[in-house]
């Protein structure tokens, strides 16, 4: 039975069987990749060496597509201090982020490559009020950012890349700042 299953595959028989997948090394890749639901703009690459089974350096830039800032309400001369002393209600809270992110990667088959990493996270809080003044920001809604809740954090990533062609991969994983999932794809060819 072995021996008609090498007959059928060319190049078997012979031991010439070509790689076709994530084991094609050295290879690069580059691709889309978001963090849902609080980032859905990014780009990620990755270079994997021909070195002890293939390691290789997985990098990703990721940030959110909209902030309150660009809003026609949102107001930059007045604190969080400044509106509670108003007496205005908060009615809602919304956050813009943006990260950077490296992590190892390695192959694990041709099919699968696994990474884990640690990046650089910004947050950028945003609280909307209400005010009976309304004249102020939009019939008296308007939006200021926390600039005391702002700030960067540390990020920590995980995750897979599965080959769905022999170019073509889908990325899963997760990251804890902001918590989500990572998600994405890739397409990544062997270096001659």
């Amino acid at each position: 039975m072995l021996m008609l299953s090498a007959l059928a595959v060319p190049g078997v028989a012979q031991g010439t069987v070509r790689p076709v997948g994530f084991d094609e090394l050295p290879r690069i890749g580059v691709g889309y990749v978001t963090n849902a639901p609080n980032m859905f703009l990014g780009g990620s690459a990755y270079f994997v060496a021909d070195y002890r089974g293939g390691l290789g350096l997985y990098v990703d830039f990721k940030r959110s597509t909209s902030t309150p800032r660009t809003e026609s309400d949102f107001i930059d001369s007045l604190t969080v201090s400044e509106v509670d002393d108003l007496g205005h209600e908060r009615d809602f809270d919304d956050f813009a982020w943006w990260s950077v992110n490296g992590a190892l990667v390695r192959p694990i088959s041709p099919e699968l490559m696994l990474y884990l990493g640690a990046g650089y996270t910004h947050e950028e809080v945003y609280y909307r009020y209400r005010s009976d003044d309304p004249d102020l920001g939009s019939f008296g809604r308007y939006w200021i950012a926390d600039e005391e809740g702002s700030g960067g954090r540390l990020n920590v990533l995980g995750g897979a890349f599965l080959r769905v062609s022999r170019r073509i991969a889908l990325q899963f994983g997760i990251e804890l700042q902001p918590n989500g999932f990572t998600v994405g794809g890739s397409y990544s060819l062997p270096i001659p």
